[in-house]
């Protein structure tokens, strides 16, 4: 089980995953709004995919209301996840 911090990006103009900080945060742009949870269960969704885990394997951990957001992944260690991403980003160029 790993964790992930990531900077989220409401209401962009698409769905993405980018690097910020030279390289050093995950971004996750979504174009749902940040109300009434939208914007939250729009990642959860969107890092599943990329991760190829189930939606009930990503949890909100920390971040609720705040645009740096903190995720349990069940059943993929750290690096893992950050492989994962790595390759997203990659196929998305």
């Amino acid at each position: 089980m790993g964790s992930l911090t990531i900077v989220a990006r409401p209401r962009s103009a698409a769905d993405r995953l980018e690097r910020d900080d030279g390289g050093a945060v995950w971004v996750v742009r979504c174009t749902s709004p940040p109300i009434d949870g939208r914007a939250n269960r729009a990642i959860v969704r969107l890092l599943a995919e990329w991760l190829d885990v189930p939606g009930a394997s990503v949890r909100l951990l920390r971040g609720e209301g705040s645009r740096r957001k903190t995720f349990e992944i069940v059943g993929i260690p750290e690096p893992e996840i950050d492989r994962r991403l790595r390759e997203v980003l990659a196929s998305a160029r």
